[in-house]
């Protein structure tokens, strides 16, 4: 395993996934947990209990009421600063592998965005 720094950031965001199946089932992941090389947080979940709000609320600490993203038809760009733009702003590097709900909240305020095409075997 390659040795990252202590300022890198690694964040795993599991749609759907109950916390009691999480934290039984991913074996991995608990043992980065218990070499103390990650941390599992248990998060409450805003209302609606929908994707495309929750992704919005995560990555930008806006509740759905707030940032007007309350089901997953509202489909724009952020109004709001995300973890990816503040991070940017800081010099550093992001990348995200996710849904394209994603990038409505990364686009905005991380440009330059490199695409990169899925590799699709024939």
């Amino acid at each position: 395993m390659t040795n990252l720094r202590s300022d890198n950031v690694i964040l795993v965001v599991l749609d759907g996934l109950n916390y009691s199946v999480a934290h039984h089932c991913m074996g991995y992941l608990n043992g980065l947990i218990e070499a103390d090389s990650a941390t599992l947080y248990k998060m409450e979940c805003e209302l609606p209990s929908m994707s495309r709000p929750l992704y919005e609320c995560i990555l930008t600490g806006v509740s759905p009421v707030k940032s007007g993203i309350v089901n997953n038809e509202v489909v724009r760009l952020s109004h709001f600063d995300s973890i990816f733009s503040l991070a940017r702003l800081a010099g550093k590097t992001t990348a995200a592998a996710a849904y394209y709900w994603v990038s409505c909240i990364t686009v905005r305020h991380s440009l330059p965005l490199e695409i990169v095409s899925p590799m699709i075997n024939s």
